[in-house]
Formats: C-alpha cells, sequence, structure tokens
C-alpha cells in the first residue's frame, strides 16, 4: 500500500495556500513499500573494511591528522583547467589534485605533494604525455621537464619515478606525470615513509631501503612482470603499518547482523520535516531544495588501510572492463543500462563507474550468479575525499536516458560494519548523508540532464 508524504513550511500566513518552499515536497509519491521489501534492494557489493583495525594507524591519524588538508570544496585552480584542455579525461587521462602534506615531507620533495597530477593511463605513453606539455604553448606555461623515471629517486623522496614539470621557480609551481603505479608510490609515501620520520625506533636507511623496494615493486607491476612479490615491511624489522598491503580484518558474523538490523531500522528518509517513507519521486521544487541543503563538507574514505589492495586489483583486472568515466553532458549520454556508483570531488567533478544491481552481492556470495566486473568508490579519485557518494540507475529507451533511481550508498565513505560509529552513521547520520545528493543533482542539471521522475532512497 503506497503512502503520501506532505510536506508544509513555515508562513506569515499558516497553512494556507502555497507559495514558495511549500511547494517543495507537495508531491512526493513514496513507491517502495515498507522496510522489508526494500531491504533486498539497498545492499551492493561491499568490502568489509576499517581503518581502526590497521594496527598502528590510530595513533598515526592523530600525529599527522585526515587525509587531505582541504575540508571543503573549493574552485579548481587554474593550472588544472589547462592541464584538463591539453589531456581530456576523455581521452583516457585523469587529471587528479594534489596529494595533500604531512609533517616531515621535506622541502625539496613538498611540491610534488602540493601539485596537481596528470596520470598516464600506461607507462610506455609517458614519451606522448611529455610531448603533449612541450606542444601545449602558452597553455601550459612549463620551463622545465625533469624525467625522474629515467633515474629514479630524488633527495627526500628514495626511488620516485614520474616526470616533474614546472614552471616559475619562485614560488615553485608544476605538476607530475605518473603511471597509476607512480601515484600509488606517492599515496603510500604520503601514508607510510613520511609519518615514519617521527618513530625513534625506525633506522633511516633501512626506512628508505623499504621506500625503495616499494617503487621498484610497483615500477615492476607497471612493466607486467608477472608475479612481481611486494616487499613485506615486517621482514625488515618495519612496523607492519609501514607495508605495502597492510593486513586489514573482515567483519564478524555478529557485526554484519547488527548492521543488517539497523539498515532495515534506517531505511525511512526524514528530512525537511518528512517523514515515514522509504523511496519517493522528489518534484523539481525538492530537487533544489537539496541541491540549496548539500554541504560542502568532504567525506574521508573509512577503509584506507585497503586503498592499495583496492588499486591493484581494479588495475590488474577491472580497468579495462569497468572504465571509470568523467561525467559531462555527452558521458552522460554514452552510459548504458544499468547501474553504476558515483562520486564528487573538492572540485565538484563527477565519476562513474558501472555496478551491480543492489542485492547482487549476496548473491554472488551464495555463487548463484557469476561475479560482476567492479570497481568502488576509493577508486574513483584515489585517496581523494569527497563531497557525496552513491549509486545511481540508468534506463535507456528508444536512444533516450532516464535517470531512474539514486542513493547515497557508499561502503567506503558512508557505511561500514566494522566502523566504530556504525550505529551513529545509519541511525543519526543517514539522513545528512543523503542530503549530499545536492551536489549531484546540481551537477546533472549543469549538463542539461532531466531529473523528473527519479526514485530517491537512502541505500
Amino acid at each position: 500500500m503506497s503512502r503520501v508524504a506532505t510536506y508544509l513550511t513555515k508562513q506569515s500566513g499558516g497553512i494556507g495556500s502555497e507559495t514558495g518552499d511549500q511547494k517543495v515536497a507537495r508531491d512526493l509519491t513514496p513507491l517502495a513499500q515498507r522496510n522489508s521489501e526494500v531491504r533486498d534492494l539497498r545492499r551492493g557489493p561491499r568490502t568489509i573494511l576499517r581503518l581502526s583495525r590497521w594496527v598502528g594507524i590510530a595513533v598515526l591519524a592523530a600525529l599527522f591528522g585526515s587525509s587531505s588538508s582541504v575540508c571543503h570544496a573549493e574552485p579548481m585552480p587554474t593550472l588544472m583547467k589547462a592541464l584538463l584542455e591539453v589531456f581530456p579525461e576523455q581521452g583516457g587521462w585523469f587529471i587528479e589534485g594534489p596529494v595533500g602534506t604531512v609533517p616531515g615531507i621535506p622541502d625539496e620533495v613538498r611540491p610534488f605533494f602540493e601539485c596537481p597530477r596528470v596520470i598516464v593511463p600506461e607507462y610506455h605513453k609517458i614519451d606522448l604525455a611529455a610531448g603533449k606539455v612541450l606542444s601545449a604553448g602558452l597553455k601550459l606555461p612549463v620551463k622545465k621537464i625533469t624525467r625522474y623515471d629515467r633515474k629514479p629517486g630524488v633527495a627526500g623522496l628514495p626511488g620516485f619515478r614520474g616526470v616533474w614539470c614546472t614552471g616559475e621557480e619562485k614560488p615553485v609551481t608544476g605538476f607530475l606525470l605518473l603511471t597509476p603505479n607512480e601515484n600509488r608510490y606517492l599515496l603510500w609515501a604520503r601514508r607510510c615513509f613520511y609519518p615514519a620520520f617521527a618513530v625513534d625506533s625506525i633506522q633511516g636507511k633501512i626506512r628508505d631501503a623499504y621506500a625503495r623496494a616499494v617503487a621498484d615493486h610497483l615500477t615492476s607491476v607497471d612493466y607486467g612482470v608477472p608475479a612481481a612479490v611486494p616487499p613485506a615491511a615486517a621482514e625488515r624489522g618495519l612496523p607492519a603499518w609501514m607495508d605495502l598491503y597492510p593486513d586489514t580484518v573482515g567483519s564478524t558474523p555478529e557485526q554484519t547482523a547488527k548492521f543488517d538490523s539497523l539498515m532495515g531500522v534506517a531505511a525511512e528518509m526524514k528530512f525537511f520535516g518528512c517523514s515515514g517513507f522509504t523511496e519517493i519521486v522528489p518534484t523539481q521544487a525538492m530537487v533544489d531544495r537539496f541541491t540549496s541543503a548539500a554541504s560542502e563538507t568532504l567525506f574521508e574514505n573509512q577503509s584506507l588501510a585497503a586503498l592499495q589492495d583496492e588499486y591493484r586489483d581494479f588495475l590488474l583486472t577491472h580497468a579495462k572492463k569497468s572504465p571509470v568515466i568523467t561525467l559531462s553532458g555527452s558521458g552522460f549520454d554514452s552510459l548504458a543500462t544499468g547501474w553504476y556508483i558515483f562520486a564528487i570531488d573538492r572540485y565538484r567533478r563527477v565519476r562513474v563507474a558501472p555496478t551491480a544491481e543492489p542485492g547482487v552481492a549476496k548473491k554472488v556470495a551464495d555463487q548463484s550468479v557469476k561475479r560482476p566486473i567492479l570497481t568502488n568508490h576509493a577508486l574513483l579519485f584515489p585517496d581523494q575525499p569527497l563531497l557525496a557518494a552513491g549509486r545511481f540507475e540508468i534506463l535507456v529507451r528508444d536512444s533516450h536516458r532516464t535517470l531512474r533511481t539514486v542513493t547515497a550508498w557508499s561502503d567506503h565513505f558512508f557505511y561500514s560494519p566494522r566502523s566504530t560509529t556504525m550505529k551513529q552513521d545509519i541511525v543519526d547520520r543517514s539522513d545528512t548523508f543523503l542530503l549530499t545528493l545536492g551536489h549531484l543533482f546540481a551537477s546533472l542539471k549543469d549538463m542539461g540532464v532531466q531529473l523528473g521522475g527519479l526514485r530517491l532512497r537512502k541505500f
């Protein structure tokens, strides 16, 4: 039995004829039945990992802060805009913002962590990328190109490979050309190498030797060396949190059961004075209200300990079969019928990738369907905080694409059975997470995508 939710805002004349915001949710139409009927629809594939289980990471987080010095959305820098013109992401290049810095990074290499990055899809295209930089002319005012990929290592960053393109020297401005695995090394160095400087028991020579071993291993992966064995931190007497692939722990059956129970309880939405429904078709006025209510706060990946494992697996098995797409008007028009995950970064860019229909994950675990080719939210903008993350469904009929269903589900950024704040995330914060969809609505509107008739759910 369907239910109708009505929203009335305060006005000087009381509850009378509708004006202004009174129209915001007048025609909300819940489509889902009770929680038991939507339970099978809400769940997608989930890697059940938690940063707090990474040995020593809680201490490091307290010492060195979050993964980004930026806590809110910001305008895209001029240099990044120029790079997007020279390296269009539709061509397979990816332009990323700064990795971010932590205490301990020497001044000589600090610019590497504070500059934009061009992720070159394959190592043999580095020369092509360098050539594009040289031919860009005034679009990219580069005065010097330094090839660390040919002579690895730089003072303060052993084993580093990449191409450093610089303009004016004071202050130092520039950007990096990196393969995906060279980018992985930079992410590892920030998370694991530089925090080790603050630990007196770690010998500098051993620490630096391990950094070179990590860089060499990732280069082997770039070159396609079969069965490249990653170096283990413990074998060198280093703490486990420095490992390129730290051990992670899955959720217990008890945690999963509690998680499922809480998800069922919290499926009903509560926002703008409305409540008592699990799925709605919002009016345009409600979509506009979501857009204006979306917070500028960035959310961090809760499963950072698993990032390198996930990044490696994606590059080796999924990247070509499940490509990441930076969405534009034309990009939206290329999407096929099916489900997609999406993520929105600090610069309000939207990236998407194909995913399984919600509910398929359990069938995959039961081996009743073939495992789908998947990526996850953490890999759309690797090691970067997000404004919003979720899933949406596209329906294509007669070459016309319709945004059919949208949710704010993300196991990496919002919900995890391993989280010590699992109950608060699901029961207290899920409606707040839902409001982040305003960023998606705003971006799609700018692309000219029609939003009428979409269905909205939490999970």
